[in-house]
């Protein structure tokens, strides 16, 4: 399997290239507005991140698992440097969770001047 085409990198991060494109990065950085309620799983990747969108599911839905077992984690709590996940990040009207194995410095702008809270 040829590797070359594999990463991509942004401002110095390796990036899967499958899955990641600089542009929506760049948008995304620039345009997506957090919310002063949103929480955002931060972590590395293989840290346990679906545990962890998994529990603040439960504790956002007060215990009740109908929540977690109905909607698959990725539109929970979708990841936000993702371009397919666009679409989830964008309609998220009633839940404020969020995903990223970004580093802080590619968080959108907006990130820093909110009170969104980072669980890592």
């Amino acid at each position: 399997m040829e590797n070359s085409n594999k990463f991509l990198f942004f401002k110095g991060v390796p990036l899967l290239s499958h899955i990641h494109d600089v542009e929506h990065i760049q948008r995304m950085q620039d345009e997506f507005e957090f919310q002063d309620e949103d929480v955002i799983v931060m972590t590395y990747p293989k840290s346990g991140t679906h545990w962890m969108i998994h529990i603040l599911s439960l504790i956002y839905s007060k215990g009740d698992p109908t929540w977690v077992k109905s909607v698959p984690y990725w539109e929970r709590c979708p990841w936000i440097e993702i371009k397919t996940n666009m679409e989830n990040v964008k309609n998220k009207a009633n839940s404020h969770l969020f995903t990223s194995h970004l580093p802080a410095h590619l968080f959108p702008k907006s990130y820093f001047t909110s009170k969104a809270k980072v669980s890592t």
